[in-house]
């Protein structure tokens, strides 16, 4: 069995893709796997404030910093309003080391990885994740609950 922490990059909403894709990982057998990207904002917390805008970005940067790797899906790059976060995604991810994947499911937004400096991205299939968590999951002596 294997075990990976992973973060989705996301815009701190739940999109179609991040939950096909979180629903693929937990499709896969032998997995046990812990999502660092679960969208979580307190609207306490406003991004047009300063401060708001700090306490959150520390948020999603903590989410970040321990995973085993970090995947950004290209076709979220399509919205503008996304892209922010999904930079800010790999900038962190680079930053601290964090592996990075591309994945995409409309082959249209391919042309998205060059630009950030991400080779190679993948098609978002069974196959492919599950070569991600060959590549950068760990052997695991118990299932995450």
């Amino acid at each position: 069995m294997k075990k990976a922490d992973v973060f989705i990059a996301h815009a701190w909403r739940i999109h179609d893709e991040w939950q096909f894709l979180v629903d693929l990982l937990d499709s896969i057998p032998d997995l046990t796997w812990r999502n660092f990207s679960v969208p979580w904002h307190d609207p306490a917390l406003r991004s047009s404030t300063d401060q708001g805008l700090r306490l959150i970005e520390e948020i999603y940067v903590s989410q970040i910093v321990s995973v085993d790797f970090c995947v950004v899906i290209l076709d979220l790059l399509r919205s503008k309003s996304n892209a922010r976060w999904l930079h800010k995604a790999i900038e962190t991810a680079k930053a601290h080391g964090v592996p990075i994947s591309a994945v995409y499911f409309d082959p249209q937004c391919v042309s998205y990885a060059d630009p950030l400096g991400l080779s190679e991205p993948l098609r978002g299939g069974v196959e492919e994740v599950t070569n991600l968590i060959d590549q950068y999951g760990k052997e695991a002596a118990f299932r995450y609950l």
